[in-house]
């Protein structure tokens, strides 16, 4: 685990502007072209079209979070882990112990669950950003990398947590530096490490154009939330979309045809 933390380095050279479909190869070594304006624009092309597909799929996310959420807690009542249960036992010797344990164990029922689903809406902008075939049922499809996402996520949150506590730069530094691991870990079938590394080591190259993206489709996610929420319908895909696109730039695709490659 060594050289986790690494100084962004900023690009000096003209990129090459001409790269639509990288490969791992090359996005180690940075080659491959991320300028703002040309990904958004791309992405807000591609979004015709796709809007009910993607608003579709977040309402399966968040149907299937609410039916957790609600699961749990019954389970946790049923066992007598739940908050109301704590209140009136306060005080009862490892009661404290007991509550923060059933915590951590719901955290992480609620990231095995949902990080298959979060992926899949990334999976459905890369999709996307390869004219390949989009359904809203393909959040549905990364279940069969359950564990390896899950361990990636567990990883990247530990390391996350260690890099804000050294002074929060480094933990900026890799928030954006893992943007693209969880795609590898299903496009490319790369174990969580390697995922994680090569993410790393790839958006490095261009870490400052990666950061700059990332914040601009923030802005306009936030813009979109104004008023009710009615701008989310075309920003949040324009959002998954252009993280397609920059997976593209920088790994390529597998199969045009079908990304899925468990």
């Amino acid at each position: 685990m060594s050289e986790i933390y690494q100084a962004p380095q900023a690009q000096l050279t003209d990129a090459p502007q001409d790269i639509t479909r990288g490969s791992v190869e090359s996005a180690l070594r940075g080659e491959y072209s991320l300028q703002t304006s040309e990904v958004i624009s791309e992405a807000w092309a591609r979004v015709s079209g796709t809007k009910w597909k993607f608003q579709l799929a977040l309402l399966i996310y968040m149907l299937i979070y609410v039916a957790v959420v609600v699961g749990l807690r019954f389970v946790f009542h049923a066992i007598g882990l739940d908050s109301g249960i704590y209140s009136e036992a306060a005080g009862a010797p490892g009661m404290l112990e007991i509550m923060l344990a059933g915590t951590f164990i719901e955290s992480m029922i609620l990231m095995f669950v949902t990080t298959p689903l979060w992926v899949g809406l990334g999976m459905m902008g890369v999709r996307r950003a390869v004219d390949g075939p989009l359904k809203s049922t393909d959040i549905l499809q990364y279940y069969r990398a359950i564990v390896p996402l899950g361990i990636t996520m567990i990883l990247m949150y530990v390391l996350l947590v260690i890099g804000f506590l050294l002074l929060i730069i480094p933990g900026i530094y890799l928030s954006i530096a893992y943007s693209m691991a969880l795609y590898l870990v299903v496009d490319k079938k790369m174990s969580p490490w390697r995922a994680l590394e090569t993410s790393r080591k790839a958006v490095t190259k261009h870490w400052f154009p990666m950061f700059g993206l990332m914040f601009v489709l923030a802005l306009f996610n936030l813009i979109g939330m104004i008023p009710l929420g009615i701008g989310l319908i075309w920003t949040y895909p324009l959002l998954m979309i252009a993280l397609g696109i920059a997976y593209r730039n920088m790994f390529g695709v597998e199969s045009e045809k079908d990304t899925v490659l468990i």
